[in-house]
């Protein structure tokens, strides 16, 4: 089917080649994009140096997905590994902390007998903790000082092992879109993509910036299975 108007991006599952239990969905996303290259190289000869004919050597082609919002899917996957549930400790950062007869309160949960603290111009301190309270030393600033404290304590979330020794895995990409009548404006079929296997790059760029939002693209490399020569089907279903 020709002349249509295809002007939304596409929403995609993906399922761990290895381990069909491991699947993520990528369901908001800016842009999804196939992208197929070939290797060419044309042959030239006779007066003039014409172009006669043309090699054909090779055919390589990506997925890209830009995700609309942060997706920690997606560092799982360029990781080659997955999330769990789970405990850590982290440095916790409390602002705004007024000093009182050389000592500042807490409302967090230390886990630690030790803090460091920081005035506003980045003077270092030291802290005990006894338990929401800290006593500072050697020598405590003035009384109505403001500090931040930065002390462990533990939390408990969803935790992605950034291993260097893991590489990203082969995912089957079930890709589903629309298009529609350029005349009327109305959906006339439903696109769907699916890609046998594609592994991520490996790459990741967290940038995390003030006032911009933070995003984790990821591009699939495609590769064609054992036994077959096919990266997958495009498929027009015409709505009815």
């Amino acid at each position: 089917m020709d002349n249509l108007l295809i002007k939304d991006t596409m929403e995609v599952f993906c399922v761990d080649n290895s381990d069909s239990t491991n699947v993520f969905f990528l369901g908001i996303n800016s842009k999804s994009a196939f992208v197929q290259k070939m290797s060419n190289t044309i042959i030239r000869g006779a007066i003039g140096n014409l172009p006669k004919g043309i090699l054909q050597t090779a055919k390589d082609a990506t997925f890209e997905v830009d995700p609309l919002f942060w997706n920690e899917s997606i560092l799982g996957m360029q990781s080659g590994t997955t999330a769990s549930s789970g405990t850590a400790t982290v440095k916790y950062f409390e602002k705004d902390l007024e000093v009182a007869s050389g000592k500042v309160t807490l409302t967090g949960t230390p886990a630690g007998t030790t803090c460091d603290l920081f005035d506003a111009n980045n003077k270092h301190y030291t802290g005990t903790i006894a338990t929401d309270l800290v006593t500072i030393t050697p020598t405590a600033p003035t009384d109505g000082t403001l500090l931040t404290a930065v002390y462990d304590t533990s939390v408990t979330g969803d935790i992605t092992d950034l291993d260097a020794a893991s590489f990203p895995k082969s995912f089957k990409l079930y890709s589903h879109g629309i298009a529609y009548n350029p005349d009327t404006n109305v959906i006339v079929s439903d696109i769907y993509l699916v890609l046998n296997a594609g592994v991520p790059d490996g790459s990741i760029n967290g940038a995390f910036e003030a006032g911009k939002e933070s995003l984790l693209p990821i591009i699939f490399q495609l590769l064609t299975p054992i036994n077959s020569s096919s990266f997958g089907s495009y498929i027009n279903v015409p709505r009815t």
